[in-house]
Order: C-alpha cells, then sequence, then structure tokens
C-alpha cells in the first residue's frame, strides 16, 4: 500500500492483517482499527463508524527540536494541545471502560502534560507508566547517545464512568 492509501482513514480488520505500507511491515491483531492522521483529524473518521473502543493508543507529533529542525509539523505548544484537548476520547471509550495509553518523549513537560492536563480532560485516570526499551535485532539494550534516551514512556490509564464499572483495575498494569 501507498502512504496515501493509509492515512486520513480508518484501516481496520476484523481477522488480523499483516501488509506494508511502503516498505514498512505493519500489523493489525483481530478486532482493530488503526488510523494515521493529524490530531487535528482523529475524531471525525473514527465517530462516523460508531464504534466504542477498549483500547485506545495514541502517538501525537510531540514537540522536539527534530521536529523543530526538519519542520515536519507545528511544533508549537498550542499546534498540538488544542487538537489533543479537543479529541472526543469519551466518546470512543467503551462504556464497560477503556485502556487508554499514550506515547510521550522523553521530555518532563510532555509527560506531565497528559497526566494532569490530557487524561483529566479526557475523563481518564493516570494509573502507572510502561517503558519501551529500545533493543537490537539480537535483543541488546540500544546505547543511545548521551542527549538521547534508550526507552520511550507510555504511560496507560483507565477511562470508565467509574473504576467501580469498569473491568480494568489499576493494580493489573503494575
Amino acid at each position: 500500500l501507498a502512504l496515501s492509501d493509509v492515512s486520513d482513514r480508518v484501516v481496520s480488520s476484523a481477522a488480523g492483517a499483516a501488509f506494508a505500507v511502503g516498505a514498512a511491515p505493519c500489523a493489525l491483531p483481530p478486532r482493530s482499527a488503526t488510523l494515521l492522521a493529524a490530531a487535528d483529524r482523529w475524531a471525525r473518521p473514527l465517530l462516523r463508524r460508531g464504534r466504542r473502543y477498549d483500547v485506545v493508543t495514541a502517538d501525537p507529533p510531540w514537540p522536539s527540536r527534530s521536529a523543530r529542525r526538519k519542520g515536519a509539523y507545528a511544533a508549537g505548544w498550542d499546534a498540538w494541545r488544542r487538537p489533543l484537548r479537543r479529541f472526543p476520547l469519551p466518546r470512543l471509550a467503551s462504556e464497560r471502560g477503556a485502556v487508554v495509553a499514550v506515547w510521550v518523549t522523553n521530555d518532563a513537560k510532555v509527560a506531565d502534560f497528559v497526566r494532569r492536563d490530557l487524561f483529566p480532560k479526557w475523563r481518564v485516570e493516570y494509573v502507572a507508566t510502561w517503558y519501551w526499551l529500545k533493543v537490537t535485532a539480537s535483543g541488546a539494550p540500544v546505547l543511545a547517545p548521551l542527549h538521547q534516551s534508550p526507552h520511550l514512556a507510555l504511560p496507560p490509564g483507565l477511562a470508565a464512568v467509574s473504576l467501580k464499572e469498569s473491568r480494568y483495575r489499576p493494580s493489573s498494569f503494575i
């Protein structure tokens, strides 16, 4: 598939699927969907589907020196905060509760924004932080330059009417 085949549209699979976008291999688990779009365009295609989700994972375009140098996307604070705050996660999360995870950079301001601003706006309770350790093909940890970190954070939270009504429990994340 070309990048234009998957941009700005929900790609889903009932049974699971493996495919390539350009040279990049991709896989979708059974009964899942993915959306590759700018953060300000996430809501409309997902709401049109009329579905609610048990797991929502987001990988927003956070500001970074690299993004500013490349001019890949608007990296100013409001350029990414405003569309994320407007994202209607409560309308997309399952009524029975949902696990919500947002990839963050190793910038403490970004992680703090997700935990203290974004999650409350989305009615998500922060429960822990998972770390993805970057490894080589042989499984050895990647040794990053001094100004970089060999891991990325993924703080999960719970979206639910209340934790009593959720089928998920915070202790299952730690």
